[in-house]
């Protein structure tokens, strides 16, 4: 297959998430303390008000807080426009339509936003692999070119959106990026899955080498190969979940070379079968690695929860066939990493990238919603 109808794939491979399980449950404790003493439960919701041309489901949400500000809003790819609102009022601050041709185009491969006012805007292009400041009149005032990064080990495009935000952190924005198992790779740990533009240079660096464990075998097309991403609690580094490790990674924003490890593991999830043990596989069955990728085990979203002190991860628990219904468990833990709770939401909501975190706590995308409002449930971690 050529490189540019795979990579068609790929993209396409993205929309699988939201249906996509795994297949072991077999009970695993890898922290030294299990205390099960917290669980997540629903206590409110909120609701954005949206017009009749917005409901539909190609479009790219995302949720950022930045000073004293926070806004949700979107991207609707049918009438290339973004509506962005405020958070605390569910009010509608603007809509800007964006331009197709001409000195101003912005891509229609909008992976998601950071908005820093109504006035600048970030807007992150999957496909072209840019970054691109706006004004509310749909200016470019700025564009940064993420790859490849200027030390050449960032090799994938850009992915941004709710469960892989855009951080911003002094000046500067950090991303993921994203290489999908499909590409026959002699060493998964000797590229960077994460990048950081500075936006008073443009300069560009990437960081954060995949664990050892994806030299393991080939784990299908997309969804073990995902990277996630949330601030720390004290907002001096990240931490990012790799979807096929149980650890998981926090980098200091003060030095991108050092780090820490976590085991913030399901108890649902154990070693997850590889879909062949030759880690470098040329791919020839597609329609087999999907069904791989639909029904085996992997660990998602990662959020921090201010308002308890704590963090929580979404595992994606597998299934046998894909005609199955796939579940989703919610682990939780202290703000030292032990785990203190997990368990399975029953409420009919969306997973993948329709969820995001603030002080009134987790939220969660309804599935079935009104023709004129998009609503999420809110849950917050309580004692059992």
């Amino acid at each position: 297959m050529k490189r540019n109808t795979m990579w068609t794939v790929i993209y396409c491979a993205f929309g699988l998430y939201m249906n996509l399980s795994c297949n072991d449950l077999e009970v695993v404790h890898c922290n030294s303390m299990n205390l099960e003493t917290h669980e997540i439960k629903l206590v409110d919701s909120v609701f954005f008000d949206i017009d009749k041309y917005s409901n539909n489901d190609e479009m790219k949400f995302f949720y950022n807080e930045h000073k004293e500000k926070s806004y949700f809003g979107f991207h609707n790819p049918i009438k290339h426009a973004l509506y962005i609102y405020d958070y605390h009022s569910s009010s509608l601050l603007t809509t800007i339509a964006l331009d197709k041709e001409g000195p101003n185009a912005i891509s229609n491969s909008i992976n998601s936003l950071y908005v820093i006012n109504v006035d600048s805007i970030v807007i992150a292009e999957g496909m072209t692999g840019k970054l691109k400041l706006i004004s509310q009149n749909n200016h470019i005032l700025s564009e940064f070119q993420t790859q490849p990064a200027t030390n050449n080990h960032c090799r994938g495009p850009i992915v941004s959106n709710m469960a892989k935000p855009i951080i911003f952190h002094d000046n500067k924005l950090y991303f993921v990026t994203f290489i999908a198992g499909v590409e026959p790779i002699t060493d998964q740990t000797n590229f960077h899955n994460a990048a950081v533009v500075d936006l008073k240079d443009g300069n560009v660096n990437s960081f954060l080498y995949r664990p050892e464990i994806y030299n393991t075998g080939q784990y299908g097309l997309f969804a073990c190969y995902q990277l996630f991403c949330t601030p720390n609690l004290s907002n001096t580094g990240i931490l990012y979940s790799f979807g096929l490790s149980k650890e998981i990674i926090e980098i200091p924003f003060d030095d991108l070379t050092t780090s820490n490890s976590y085991c913030m593991g399901s108890e649902f999830i154990s070693d997850i079968i590889p879909y062949s043990d030759l880690k470098d596989k040329q791919i020839n069955n597609l329609p087999k690695i999907q069904s791989y990728d639909e029904t085996t085990s992997f660990y998602s979203n990662i959020y921090n929860l201010p308002s308890s002190n704590s963090y929580i991860r979404i595992n994606t628990i597998g299934i046998s066939s894909i005609d199955d219904q796939r579940k989703e468990s919610i682990s939780i833990f202290d703000n030292n990493f032990q785990k203190i709770g997990e368990n399975v939401i029953n409420d009919d909501v969306k997973y993948g990238y329709h969820i995001f975190s603030n002080q009134k706590g987790l939220h969660i995308m309804k599935k079935d919603q009104l023709e004129d409002r998009i609503e999420f449930y809110i849950y917050n971690i309580k004692p059992k």
